[in-house]
């Protein structure tokens, strides 16, 4: 499925209430909340249920709020496809956009969450060359892409 950039003044626009909201609050409710309400009607239309399980990989730490840079290295680095949407707390249902991958043998895989069976995840698969399109876009900021894609 391909998706397509939205417009340069919508990008310019998202990107400014994006890093306002992470400068003033950090990665916290109010920005998931903005990067959910940006990326809510392609996730519900166009996204997938996926099977994650944890990985580690060896000489590499990812942190807990990183998962979109941890997610854009693995598909640079390892050639791991990159997937977006969100998890979903299976205790407190709480809503999360979260990235994850799925690695060469086609099995998804999250490195930033230290307990995948406890999310349900519901994403969009995207190619790294939009992940780094976007990511140049943002000024060389490897966040979210969902927000500045549309169908």
């Amino acid at each position: 499925m391909t998706f397509r950039l939205r417009s340069e003044k919508i990008c310019k626009r998202r990107n400014c209430l994006i890093s306002i909201t992470r400068s003033m609050i950090g990665n916290g409710t109010e920005l998931n909340e903005l990067l959910y309400s940006f990326s809510e009607g392609l996730i519900t239309k166009y996204g997938i249920n996926y099977y994650v399980k944890n990985i580690k990989i060896k000489g590499r730490k990812f942190k807990l709020g990183n998962c979109f840079i941890s997610a854009a290295e693995l598909s640079r680095d390892l050639g791991y496809k990159y997937v977006e949407g969100i998890a979903i707390s299976k205790t407190s249902g709480q809503v999360f956009c979260h990235a994850w991958n799925i690695d060469e043998n086609g099995t998804p895989v999250d490195v930033t969450f230290k307990d995948a069976e406890n999310y349900d995840y519901f994403g969009i698969e995207l190619p790294f060359t939009q992940i780094f399109q976007i990511g140049k876009m943002n000024g060389d900021i490897w966040y979210c892409a969902l927000p500045y894609l549309k169908k």
